[in-house]
């Protein structure tokens, strides 16, 4: 028992040691797809936002090119090569998206060229607009010579007209030129905004975009783009970004293919999934595993039990046969027929002890599939009488009392008398060991349904229903008070169903506790082993 327990406390131990790192590999393969996963999203946004970033840079360019060319005529126009206008006109002839361009000195208008051939303002709203963004700006307008003379050139855009208004809104880029000397002239270039995006930005989105994405321009407040490579919805943007030159208006992208937060939630899944199947393998390895120690445990226990319980059966038969045969040898018995009856005793006993010996050595043999049963035509309830004669003798020295119910007239059947003479000697042994006060057992013979039956009924301590299948288990024994105290091979019932198998018969069982039990052998009527 001690061994026993030993093993299964090892085998604990291991059970927990292998869910121990079950539970840490797959905490640390959930956290390693958690890394993974959030690096490659890391780095798909971090595309995204260089794709954005190259087109808030190319607009940026276009705009500084500009400002360059204007640059280059104002230069020209002070050293009295009168090119402003004629390089004014060229670029708002070759820019759809320009409507007019001019020079400020001091924040006064000093030249003025318009998308249109008369000299009057790009719209007839946007000029008292221009004159207010002049005002409101004045300080900035101002730094942006002292910007330029130190070799940065700032561009300072502004909003021309409301939302809403009939005419388009337009937008002014204001930049210093480099003259090299103090004067405060700036350059101005008004724009129509959504033209700017459709004429210089569209290309370079089209150029950008492919299979996998999708880009798009959105103005503050409106859900539809003023351009988009593909159908875009504001609320479909995975990254987005203000135009530098152009604050009201904001860049935005969205993938048109599987996102690369779904293909790393597909590869999460899958590799959950399969972490979860490696587990689930390893958690029924193990359960396996302490299901066959924790059996192999119990079977050694019971082996150990039975070699315990059948030394003690060994003891009682010769012990009254030592007693016996002590007391013939001393003489102390004179009347004939009282040395008869000790005779028979120890012949009943010795019966008994080779019932239990051959028990186990027809065990033995079945475990190795050596046990063969010649068969040969006989009568049931002839041998049901023998065996209870011979054991009349035990019955009756333990108080019991036999109620015999045997059919003379059944059929014959195909059997081995040996081997169904130890399966009623077994049922019987059993009634004999598990029953309190009352002692009575019942023995029937009968036919039914193409079968001859014999029932052994008892009115002992009974088997609980849960426990009726396992009773016919090798070494099992039923787990209750009555049952521990009395001693037993745990072999009988296995031995039994073994034999009415070998007969192509079955044997039952029907049991309530503390009421008694009844077992029920059939054997087929007119059946040859086959």
């Amino acid at each position: 028992m001690k061994k026993y327990l030993t093993t299964k406390k090892l085998t604990i131990i291991l059970i927990a040691i292998l869910l121990v790192q079950v539970i840490f590999f797959t905490a640390y393969k959930i956290n390693s797809l958690t890394d993974s996963e959030r690096l490659m999203t890391g780095i798909y946004r971090q595309q995204l936002e260089t794709t954005l970033f190259s087109i808030n840079q190319y607009a940026w360019d276009t705009v500084n090119d500009w400002a360059g060319t204007l640059d280059l005529a104002v230069i020209a126009s002070t050293q009295k090569e009168r090119r402003f206008e004629t390089t004014a006109r060229d670029f708002l002839q070759t820019n759809n998206s320009g409507r007019a361009v001019f020079v400020l000195d001091n924040l006064k208008i000093k030249h003025l060229v318009t998308a249109t051939k008369s000299q009057i303002t790009p719209s007839a709203e946007a000029w008292p607009k221009l004159y207010q963004v002049l005002q409101r700006d004045k300080t900035t307008l101002h730094r942006l010579k002292r910007w330029q003379n130190v070799g940065y050139r700032k561009i300072h855009s502004a909003i021309i007209g409301d939302t809403g208004a009939a005419q388009p809104r337009e937008l002014v880029l204001i930049f210093a030129p480099d003259t090299g000397d103090s004067t405060d002239l700036l350059i101005g270039v008004i724009l129509e905004m959504r033209q700017f995006v459709r004429s210089v930005l569209a290309p370079r989105l089209d150029q950008l975009s492919s299979a996998q994405f999708a880009l798009a321009v959105f103005e503050e407040g409106n859900l539809i783009p003023a351009y988009a490579t593909a159908a875009f919805a504001p609320e479909e943007s995975v990254e987005n970004t203000r135009l530098w030159v152009m604050p009201n208006f904001h860049l935005a992208i969205k993938s048109t293919a599987e996102t690369i937060e779904g293909l790393a939630w597909q590869r999460r899944i899958g590799d959950l999934a399969v972490t979860i199947f490696l587990n689930i393998c390893l958690v029924f390895i193990v359960w396996q595993l302490y299901r066959t120690v924790n059996r192999e445990a119990q079977l050694a226990r019971m082996k150990s039990d039975f070699v315990s319980n059948v030394s003690h059966e060994l003891r009682t038969p010769l012990a009254m046969i030592r007693m016996f045969a002590e007391t013939l040898e001393l003489k102390r018995v004179e009347k004939e027929e009282k040395k008869l009856e000790y005779y028979s005793i120890i012949r009943q006993e010795s019966e008994r002890m080779t019932h239990l010996v051959n028990n186990i050595l027809n065990f033995s043999k079945m475990e190795t599939g050596q046990v063969q049963f010649p068969l040969k035509e006989e009568s049931l309830t002839i041998m049901v009488k023998k065996v209870v004669d011979n054991y009349r003798f035990h019955l009756n020295n333990h108080g019991f009392e036999v109620l015999e119910e045997l059919d003379e007239g059944l059929p014959p059947i195909q059997a081995n008398e040996e081997a169904v003479s130890e399966a009623i000697i077994n049922l019987l042994e059993n009634a004999v060991k598990y029953s309190e006060e009352q002692r009575e057992i019942a023995i029937t013979t009968g036919q039914e349904n193409g079968y001859v039956f014999l029932i052994i009924r008892d009115e002992g301590i009974g088997i609980p229903p849960n426990m009726q299948q396992a009773i016919f288990d090798k070494f099992y024994r039923v787990s209750n008070g009555l049952v521990h105290n009395t001693r037993g091979s745990g072999l009988g019932l296995t031995l039994v169903k073994h034999i009415m198998a070998e007969h192509h018969g079955d044997v039952s069982v029907e049991s309530i506790p503390g009421e008694g039990s009844s077992f029920k052998l059939w054997f087929p009527i007119n059946r040859e082993g086959k």
